[in-house]
């Protein structure tokens, strides 16, 4: 006697073969479990980039070159007794850092400067760390020398920041962060010893 009932389409080996077929048909368009040998050179090739843009650590005196953009040398730092009695901050130690800066071809590519604009005080730009690990500020003083916007080819010689040290410190670490004219974000890092 036969059994007149119909197998259900999943007990058949023909489904289940047409349901292998389609699943290596998606995983190989997909690309499956390959790896995807440039993707892992990009990843290497991104950390040695990362690498070779380690910042550059200077001390007073020297001179920070990006070429055909800038050059900034930090004249001195020194410590003033003069306090503005009208802060309500009260440092341990206030300091007046001397900068030069030359504009050897940066342009604003946002259009907003009409030049190169150096400003040292401790904002986002710049990080200013005492000698005790701690976070330094802008100090209202007595300051004879801004910054000044400055063409391609001019100086801006001797500007001034005045910077507030909750801390008495022999020196000073200074993190300068500026973006050039190409868009590109450039780094350094001073060590200045305080007069």
């Amino acid at each position: 006697m036969q059994n007149n009932e119909k197998k259900p389409i999943y007990k058949k080996w023909w489904f289940w073969l047409i349901i292998i077929i389609i699943i290596g048909i998606i995983a190989g368009s997909q690309g499956g479990g390959n790896i995807n040998t440039n993707d892992t050179q990009q990843v290497s090739s991104t950390t040695n980039e990362e690498k070779e843009e380690e910042v550059k650590t200077l001390n007073l005196g020297e001179t920070w070159t990006v070429d055909g953009q800038w050059n900034l040398t930090i004249n001195s730092v020194k410590t003033t007794t003069e306090r503005n009695q009208f802060s309500d901050k009260i440092p341990q130690q206030v300091v007046y850092v001397t900068y030069t800066y030359e504009n050897l071809g940066y342009e604003d590519n946002t259009g907003i400067m009409e030049g190169l604009y150096f400003s040292l005080e401790p904002n986002g730009d710049t990080t200013v760390i005492d000698g005790n690990g701690e976070i330094a500020y802008s100090y209202p003083n007595n300051i004879t020398t801004y910054p000044q916007q400055t063409p391609v080819g001019a100086k801006c010689v001797d500007a001034q920041t005045c910077i507030g040290l909750n801390n008495t410190s022999s020196s000073i670490t200074m993190n300068i962060s500026k973006y050039d004219g190409n868009g590109k974000q450039q780094k350094v890092k001073y060590n200045l010893n305080i007069d």
